[in-house]
């Protein structure tokens, strides 16, 4: 494991500043791991290097971040059971300090989405998802519990809901939730302030895939990381519907290893996904008349476990979890740096918004 840099080795004026989420090792409910909390990590484009982190505020097991659209409000969910999601302002110079706290509504939330009306909460112990209503800056809106949608309907007496991520179709009209433990695309219809009408399902993947992640492309596309078969599942989304078909479904497994693939984001024409096991992060190239074509490249992650990872100018920062390490890497391969952080479960580059991750 890589030590903290010290203080003569962090930037002087890094390009990019990085928000860092940790998790208890050993999981959660574990004790608490080697400074739990959020980071902040500098990022130098020019000298492809990462700088020291630091911690910027202390909380338990804050395993997912996202950022309000104004750049000023970083939100931080705390997997933890009850759990809690809480706002923390931004200041000027990078700085944080709390500005509320609100149950997360669920048991065991593990993803966030936010939009400039409200947070999605993703819960896996109940399959629920809640929704907090924003005011206009980003703080919580004045208002009694969030609303909650529990979980979806079983499928079976061993199937269990377990609600793990949620995005915004194509169009903006409808949000979409990977329930990892029914296999299925849950579909809310978005009304006002941001609130959601529960409306079916929008796909059913096979048993046993495990849908955990979910990236949407600009062309329709939607691409489901599967944790369970280790595989990526492209769907063409249908704005009449309200439905997702699937187009192409390809392996991720490698070398015979066990592979459970993590994040998922699309780039262009390829989509990358984490893999743990294996550790590499794989590029499919996919095309909407297939799904997926060509060759699958198989690349490192520059640590142990890559549970999470951010793009920033072509390049990602990939959150070793086990190995307690932030990686820089690029897409020929080349890990151009790699910064010891303990616990990494989420990286968030400040400034660069996306409302499907």
């Amino acid at each position: 494991m890589l030590s903290q840099r010290s203080p003569e080795d962090d930037l002087l004026h890094p390009t990019h500043r990085l928000w860092v989420g940790t998790y208890p090792d050993g999981g959660n409910g574990a004790r608490a791991g080697r400074g739990e909390g959020v980071w902040s990590v500098g990022l130098d484009m020019r000298s492809r290097r990462l700088g020291r982190p630091r911690l910027m505020v202390a909380a338990p097991a804050p395993s997912f971040l996202a950022e309000h659209s104004s750049g000023r409000v970083l939100y931080a969910l705390s997997e933890t059971d009850p759990g809690t999601l809480s706002a923390l302002a931004v200041d000027a110079g990078g700085g944080l300090s709390l500005v509320g706290t609100v149950p997360s509504g669920g048991s065991g939330p593990c993803h966030l989405l936010v939009t400039d009306r409200a947070v999605y909460v993703s819960h896996y112990g109940d399959g629920s998802l809640a929704v907090h209503r924003l005011a206009a800056d980003g703080t919580f809106a004045a208002q009694g519990p969030a609303q909650v949608h529990g979980a979806a309907q079983r499928a079976g007496p061993a199937a269990v809901s377990r609600a793990h991520f949620a995005a915004l179709a194509p169009g903006g009209h409808h949000l979409l939730v990977c329930d990892l433990g029914l296999d299925v695309l849950r579909r809310y219809r978005i009304v006002q302030d941001g609130l959601l009408v529960g409306d079916g399902t929008a796909a059913r993947l096979p048993r046993g895939t495990g849908p955990r992640h979910l990236a949407v492309g600009t062309d329709g596309l939607l691409h489901v990381a599967g944790e369970l078969d280790a595989t990526l599942t492209t769907l063409a989304w249908d704005a009449g519907t309200g439905e997702a078909n699937v187009l192409a479904t390809v392996s991720l497994a490698s070398l015979g290893l066990p592979a459970h693939p993590g994040h998922v984001v699309r780039l262009g024409g390829e989509v990358l996904v984490s893999v743990r096991g294996p550790d590499e992060v794989v590029v499919v190239p996919v095309s909407r008349a297939t799904g997926g074509t060509g060759e699958l490249r198989r690349l490192p992650s520059g640590g142990s476990w890559p549970r999470h990872f951010a793009e920033v100018d072509e390049l990602v920062v990939v959150a070793g979890e086990r190995s307690h390490t932030l990686a820089l890497c690029a897409l020929d391969g080349t890990v151009h740096d790699t910064v010891g952080i303990g616990d990494p479960a989420c990286v968030v580059v400040a400034g660069s918004v996306d409302p499907y991750t």
